[in-house]
């Protein structure tokens, strides 16, 4: 039998079956996504054996992180499905200095045998036995004794998620020893994104913050939390009774705090925060800023379970302290 270079990592013991993929980046990488509406493909730059050649490439990889992801903490989620079938895959390498080793397959759409890279990537068909990923009538597995990283010869357009999440961030940074983000808290991180997008009124990913059920939406868990976040951190310390801001201008004050905190100017948000008033006033103010950029969907069951969280933390007496 011929030896092929992926005989290492071949699927053994039936591996871990998977429908998911996760591109994951940091805070100012995710909202440059977001503004896009695509995670670019760009030339490869690491030690891989197509470093030299002018492949552009979108990373995407099926594995989760036990204490946190060395690439930051927003989570762009994929269906696998959409990006794989009728596709092609090419074998390119294994990184054996990884820990755990981690191999590289292509997915495209290209026939990549008459091309420039066609004498350094192996075709590799995932029907069959043998591979380190394979598709069983439908359902996809891959042996999980390694990180497994797909380089997709494209685009990935934001339309085609299925969710965005927060996730924790790693100690180590493949970026940067001077990393900004990897001491933040994946609530806080979300937190930040959010205030962004939603201080900046940009909403192409509204629907993948959101769960529906019979027409009414609450928010996904991670954004529950990012939001809570948000709140504690914008919401005076006092209970202040003086407000000279009508509610159009506590709105502008609002969208003002929101795209400061997105900056990271958190002492200037808070103190744009204090205009609007009490913590009761400022949580109105916060919801209607919500249901604006929502487009006054139906989110009072998220908005319902927010205040919950906010009693929880602020206590019960939060509304009238």
């Amino acid at each position: 039998m011929q030896s092929v270079p992926w005989e290492k990592y071949r699927i053994k013991n039936n591996g871990i079956s998977f429908s998911e993929v996760y591109h994951i980046c940091h805070i100012s990488d995710a909202i440059r996504i977001i503004e896009d509406g695509r995670i670019v493909s760009s030339l490869i730059w690491d030690e891989s054996c197509l470093n030299n050649t002018r492949t552009l490439v979108s990373w995407v990889s099926p594995n989760t992180w036990i204490n946190g992801s060395i690439y930051g903490h927003i989570s762009f989620v994929f269906n696998w499905a959409d990006l794989s079938n009728n596709k092609r895959f090419y074998w390119v390498e294994a990184i054996a200095k990884y820990r755990p080793e981690a191999y590289r397959i292509m997915i495209t759409d290209k026939d990549h045998n008459s091309c420039e890279i066609k004498n350094l990537i192996v075709p590799l068909n995932p029907l069959i036995e043998g591979c380190p990923i394979q598709n069983k009538d439908g359902i996809w597995f891959r042996n999980d004794n390694y990180t497994a990283e797909f380089m997709i010869d494209s685009d990935l357009r934001v339309s085609n998620l299925m969710r965005i999440e927060f996730e924790d961030h790693n100690r180590i940074c493949k970026e940067s020893n001077c990393c900004r983000d990897k001491d933040i808290t994946k609530h806080h991180a979300g937190a930040i994104l959010l205030a962004s997008i939603i201080g900046r009124r940009i909403s192409n990913i509204n629907n993948y913050l959101l769960e529906e059920k019979n027409g009414n939406f609450k928010f996904h868990y991670n954004c529950l939390f990012a939001l809570l976040r948000l709140f504690l951190d914008l919401v005076p310390n006092e209970n202040l009774r003086v407000n000279s801001l009508n509610s159009d201008e506590a709105i502008r004050a609002m969208s003002a705090a929101l795209v400061l905190y997105g900056n990271r100017q958190y002492g200037e948000a808070r103190k744009i925060g204090k205009l609007i008033g009490s913590k009761e006033k400022f949580f109105e103010i916060f919801k209607k800023r919500l249901q604006d950029h929502f487009f006054n969907k139906d989110i009072d069951i998220g908005i319902q379970e927010l205040k919950g969280q906010i009693s929880v933390n602020l206590g019960r007496d939060w509304e009238n302290g």
